[in-house]
């Protein structure tokens, strides 16, 4: 009796079907069978390789069938000879500089970087490019950052080219190389290049449009607006609910009379003192179940906080300790202070530190900044980036204060008022 196809549209089983053959087929064509060989096998993909087989092919025809075919070994050979001497022939007559314009830039913001190439031998090079310690880093390729026509024997040209860092850091990220591969492309030399002025790439960070307000105020007369709305003094007037208004603020008897929720604004303190500890350890990003890649991404996050909520409480007249790896900067009047914090922001390596600093114990009302598997004093509001894009906890009894996800941070701004403005 012949078989049937079962109902769901898939073979019985025990029955060996095309489509079954043709996945076992391809699970075993990709499979790796000697992985530990792989490095060699990469290297056998260059093209002087393949340069070198079809010379020793060629030499073995013209050994054994027809001695013509040794003019072609004997062609190959010189071309790879070549291909190989001319460049690193060149590259030992470059000598090159790389700087930039100004020290200090932004991530995403583009900068000027000045290159002088001389050469010091009467040929002139052609196919210079530089790689390593730019846009490469990126993705851990080293793939050509800019590339050059030519420079002239005996001369030295200067190039100008408009580079926007992707990212924060110090740039270069790795020293930088002038390569060559002219003329057949067989063999690449190269050789370092001297940085003379590096540039420090400050993060880019999200507003933050409020202040947080502290767990024991005591403000006094004397430091209170009369103009700007806050949580102290004397009664400024009442407006409509918005979202994130503690229900204390909430004038019943308006609200009774307008069908409407009605809150009542008072006078803001004119000083604010905001203690931020920024916790980037590796440890404190890496989860079970989390991928390295997820973990620097959440990092990243985490930087462009610390530094937007910096930039921005101090904008408003706030007062900033924060403590960054045992550090603890002092931010207010002193522009020198917040630039050396981004500094600071500007180095912390890729997927965090390796050592966690001591905690900073400084008391109720204090914000950290970490990833999900910090720990979090008591006390403290906790700011964790990674994690799914969901609406933060505004309770100080929840994980998190505020949710921060990696590549989203525009909704930081909006998530950081409703939970300043939340009881």
């Amino acid at each position: 009796m012949p078989f049937a196809p079962a109902a769901d549209g898939g073979a019985l089983p025990g029955v060996v079907g095309p489509r079954r053959v043709v996945a076992y087929l391809t699970r075993l064509l990709r499979h790796d069978f000697c992985p530990g060989q792989n490095r060699w096998a990469y290297k056998l993909k260059h093209p002087l390789w393949a340069v070198a087989a079809a010379t020793a092919a060629a030499g073995l025809v013209g050994v054994s069938l027809n001695a013509a075919a040794l003019w072609v070994a004997a062609a190959l050979a010189v071309g790879g000879a070549l291909g190989v001497v001319w460049p690193w022939v060149a590259a030992r007559g470059l000598q090159c500089t790389v700087e930039f314009d100004g020290r200090r830039g932004r991530e995403g913001v583009p900068a000027t970087v000045v290159l002088r190439v001389t050469n010091r031998l009467p040929l002139p090079a052609w196919g210079l490019s530089v790689v390593e310690g730019f846009g490469s880093a990126e993705t851990g390729a080293h793939a050509a950052d800019l590339t050059l026509d030519r420079v002239p024997g005996w001369a030295t040209v200067e190039y100008r080219w408009t580079f926007t860092p992707p990212r924060r850091g110090v740039y270069p990220l790795a020293p930088p190389r002038l390569a060559t591969a002219f003329p057949f492309g067989l063999w690449s030399a190269a050789v370092p290049a001297e940085v003379t002025r590096r540039l420090v790439v400050w993060p880019r960070g999200p507003e933050a449009g409020d202040v947080p307000v502290a767990d024991a105020p005591h403000p006094s007369d004397d430091r209170l607006s009369d103009r700007d709305p806050g949580e102290f003094g004397e009664l400024l007037g009442a407006r409509a609910f918005r979202e994130g208004d503690s229900l204390r603020r909430v004038h019943w008897a308006q609200t009774a009379r307008h069908r409407r929720l009605i809150v009542c604004e008072r006078q803001a303190g004119r000083t604010a003192t905001v203690r931020l500890r920024a916790d980037l350890a590796a440890s404190s990003f890496a989860e079970v179940g989390t991928e390295p890649q997820d973990a620097e991404e959440a990092v990243e996050s985490a930087v462009r906080v610390v530094a937007g909520l910096c930039e921005s409480l101090v904008r408003l007249g706030a007062t900033v300790e924060c403590r960054l790896n045992g550090t603890t900067y002092r931010l207010g009047g002193d522009p020198a202070a917040l630039r050396r914090l981004l500094d600071a922001l500007a180095a912390v390596p890729r997927g965090g530190f390796a050592a966690p600093a001591r905690p900073d114990r400084g008391g109720r009302g204090d914000i950290v900044v970490t990833g999900r598997a910090g720990v979090v004093e008591r006390g403290e509001r906790a700011v964790r980036a990674g994690g799914s894009s969901v609406a933060p906890p505004c309770s100080r009894r929840s994980p998190a204060w505020v949710r921060v996800t990696p590549g989203r941070e525009e909704r930081f701004a909006a998530d950081w008022r409703r939970a300043c403005r939340a009881a």
